[in-house]
């Protein structure tokens, strides 16, 4: 599923603040696919210098690295999203990740990636 983008961004959250402002003001969609850790990994691999990383949170990263067998960095890079951007989001359900303690039995990760678009203006909105 090689992506298109201009920049792909890894976070461990999506929010429609990440989106860019000049771009949300007209109607746009959003594509998320899940992905599976195999390709989540290939993607991030490919992106070289196209890369961003945005996950603060240590125990996360690690987390993410060894299910993708990827090396991100812990970073927390400001996400603004443009058209042709596209994001993996590592979407961590369970009990809460503690700095220093390993990962509590019961977590798992869910992995999307999403892309943006101009809405298409034939099918209406909503």
């Amino acid at each position: 599923m090689q992506t298109n983008s201009k920049r792909l961004f890894v976070s461990n959250a999506f929010s429609l603040n990440m989106v860019s402002p000049d771009f949300a003001e007209k109607a746009f969609d959003i594509m998320c696919d899940p992905l599976t850790p195999e390709i989540a990994g290939r993607e991030i691999r490919e992106a070289g210098d196209s890369l961003v990383c945005s996950m603060g949170n240590k125990i996360t990263v690690e987390l993410a690295n060894t299910l993708c067998n990827t090396e991100m960095p812990v970073d927390h890079t400001k996400i603004e999203l443009l058209p042709g951007d596209a994001m993996i989001v590592f979407q961590y359900n369970g009990p809460k990740l503690i700095p220093g303690k390993p990962a509590p039995e019961g977590g798992s990760f869910r992995i999307f990636m999403l892309q943006l678009a101009e809405a298409d203006e034939e099918a209406g909105s909503l």
